[in-house]
């Protein structure tokens, strides 16, 4: 018997698709929200999108939303994307009667994943739904080690995701890269 409904964020990358097992680990019906905005890796994380919602068997599930043309302060910079994100997916969780929305916001040093952020949204959604919204951040304190270790741990299949903001091919280069390819390769040894 299923324990609820969420709508989930879903860009295909580490962080969300763990969130998408823990979510599915814990017998609930998820939604996948993909979003199209513009970002350099949109193609790759369309099909890491679509990869794991085909691996875990959710394609009736998928909803999408394009705005490609969410302003950005630099080549990967999109300042306060996740205020648009997750407006559109409480949007949405009201429209479908779902009571949950879970993302994989980890803290960082943006804006829009600090602690603050993320309790005053999921405030303000909770009150505004009039307490029938609640967003979850599970994994918002894990730093990525943590996060591959629960992804490993829930055989996440980690070749379908796509986690480098800087284009559709891995450059190797950035941080999100080098932090990744470091830490599977430690919890692989």
């Amino acid at each position: 018997m299923r324990k609820g409904d969420s709508v989930l964020l879903l860009s295909g990358g580490v962080d969300s698709a763990v969130c998408l097992a823990l979510e599915l680990k814990a017998d609930r019906r998820v939604v996948p929200l993909f979003f199209n905005y513009g970002q350099p890796q949109f193609e790759s994380e369309l099909i890491a999108f679509n990869g794991l919602v085909n691996h875990y068997g959710l394609l009736d599930e998928i909803r999408t939303w394009n705005t490609p043309n969410l302003g950005h302060s630099g080549s990967f910079d999109y300042p306060m994307r996740n205020v648009i994100f997750l407006a559109y997916a409480v949007n949405l969780a009201a429209t479908l009667g779902i009571k949950r929305v879970v993302s994989g916001i980890r803290e960082s040093g943006y804006a829009d994943t600090t602690s603050l952020f993320v309790d005053v949204f999921a405030g303000m959604a909770r009150n505004l739904s009039d307490g029938k919204i609640n967003l979850e951040f599970p994994i918002f304190w894990l730093d990525k080690k943590n996060v591959i270790a629960r992804g490993k741990s829930l055989e996440l299949p980690f070749n379908l995701t796509h986690s480098c903001f800087r284009g559709n091919e891995p450059c190797g280069e950035c941080a999100t890269c080098k932090e990744i390819k470091e830490e599977v390769s430690i919890l692989e040894a």
